[in-house]
């Protein structure tokens, strides 16, 4: 919209300049050819306006009036024919008004437009109320809505008032319906936007190019505990993020030198993308803040609280850790195989007794892999082929929806090394699988009697 304006202001300008101008100019070839002529009539013959916009008193001239050379009457004719006829090809609405208010000159666009709206062709002879509202004192320039019969809708224009002698003024008037149209589209656009974002949970605040907040929801301000009515007089992001900082909305920051310098980062990466970080407020409360460029050099900056989803995470953590102590304070070794065969769990004794560390291996250990392991470093046992072919009553790798009964089994194993050891497969939920490896024992789980010879 700023383009828009911009181009407008400028084309207007530069027409209001050639206007005068020509004005001036022709002005002087009036004066010159007046006294030949005798007094010209403010309208044509043929219903159409004149140019009385340009008579003026010839002693006013002075100087300039003898320095210009003295025209033919034919002449002077056709360069008032003319600028008649490029005043009337103008879209731009046109006309003088003297001191009274009266029209004392107008061009075809505005009779046009005059006949649109009375309905009636213009009579130069009895209308002279103008079209327009009076300008506003000190404002140059207006908007203003004409009515039509014809139309729901009024007509916008942009008028500007260019002040002449004698209490005399030129008026122009440019067609900004478009514009008004635009603004109007632009202006519900964002409300549907806001309407949309005011159910989001997520505070949403976005920065135009200047870095002002050009749009925020209302759970920007309810996380931020900002007032909406200051996030609307459209705030800087360096006071934006004051004011966070004020309300201890944001980390604390060691010093205030590290903190610009921190959000100096944020701005830029936020226009690369590439800005997202989890904020641990000292109100105990934890936001992601995830910056987005947008176009034209806007960024976009998402709050979401997550207090919630972290505790929740650190709560699930700590269970993990508190599960993973009960297994490093069992004396068996154990380890758990999921549904699909991967180790997801064991214990320092199993480290202890196979010399391998899970947890700090590259790639996850396999039920396979296990079984190479522990057939490797103990004699010969029906288990491990049972294990490794599936043949024994249960396998992880079938999961709780196999045909096979998952009960507990188990044997007697012998290492290498003569340790004697009980081999024990335990079912769990979902398909996992529980080894355990303790020592031997009189009541070890035998083997049943369908997989002993298998």
């Amino acid at each position: 919209m700023i383009s828009v304006d911009f181009w407008m202001g400028l084309f207007l300008l530069l027409t209001s300049l050639f206007t005068a101008v020509s004005a001036v100019f022709l002005l002087d070839l009036v004066s010159q050819g007046r006294k030949a002529r005798g007094p010209v009539s403010p309208f044509a013959s043929n219903g159409s306006t004149g140019l009385d916009l340009f008579d003026h008193d010839p002693d006013q001239r002075g100087e300039t009036q003898a320095q210009l050379p003295v025209l033919p009457d034919s002449a002077l004719q056709q360069q008032r024919d003319d600028l008649q006829q490029v005043a009337d090809a103008s879209p731009l609405l046109t006309w003088r008004e003297n001191s009274a208010g009266a029209i004392t000159w107008s061009n075809r666009a505005y009779h046009d437009l005059y006949q649109k709206v009375h309905q009636q062709p213009f009579d130069a002879a009895e209308h002279f109320k103008p079209l327009f509202a009076a300008p506003e004192a000190g404002k140059p320039s207006q908007r203003q809505a004409i009515t039509l019969p014809d139309r729901k809708d009024p007509l916008w224009f942009e008028k500007y008032t260019c002040p002449l002698e004698a209490g005399t003024s030129l008026h122009f008037a440019l067609n900004a319906d478009p514009v008004v149209r635009a603004e109007e589209a632009l202006r519900n656009f964002v409300q549907t936007l806001t309407k949309t974002f005011a159910h989001l949970p997520i505070g949403l605040a976005i920065f135009d190019r200047n870095r002002q907040l050009a749009l925020f929801n209302l759970a920007l301000a309810d996380l931020t505990t900002l007032d909406p009515e200051w996030l609307s007089d459209r705030p800087t992001l360096y006071t934006f993020l004051d004011h966070l900082r004020e309300r201890r909305q944001l980390p604390k920051p060691k010093d205030f030198n590290s903190w610009r310098d921190r959000f100096t980062a944020l701005e830029r990466a936020a226009e690369d993308g590439t800005f997202e970080e989890h904020w641990p407020l000292p109100t105990g409360q934890t936001f992601k803040v995830t910056g987005r460029p947008h176009p034209e050099g806007a960024v976009a900056f998402l709050f979401e609280d997550i207090t919630a989803a972290i505790s929740l995470q650190r709560h699930f953590r700590a269970e993990l850790e508190l599960g993973q102590a009960v297994l490093d304070g069992m004396p068996d070794a154990l380890a758990v195989f999921s549904a699909d065969g991967e180790l997801v769990m064991s214990n320092d004794a199993f480290t202890e007794l196979w010399g391998v560390e899970p947890r700090e291996m590259l790639a996850r250990m396999t039920l396979d892999d296990a079984v190479d392991l522990w057939q490797g470093r103990c004699q010969s046992s029906p288990i491990w082929k049972q294990l490794r072919d599936g043949t024994g009553p249960v396998r992880p790798t079938q999961g709780v929806t196999s045909g096979r009964s998952r009960v507990p089994w188990g044997g007697q194993i012998a290492q290498k090394t003569g340790l004697d050891l009980t081999f024990t497969i335990r079912p769990l939920s979902r398909g996992a699988t529980l080894c355990s490896f303790g020592p031997a024992r009189i009541s070890a789980l035998p083997l049943p009697e369908s997989h002993k010879h298998a």
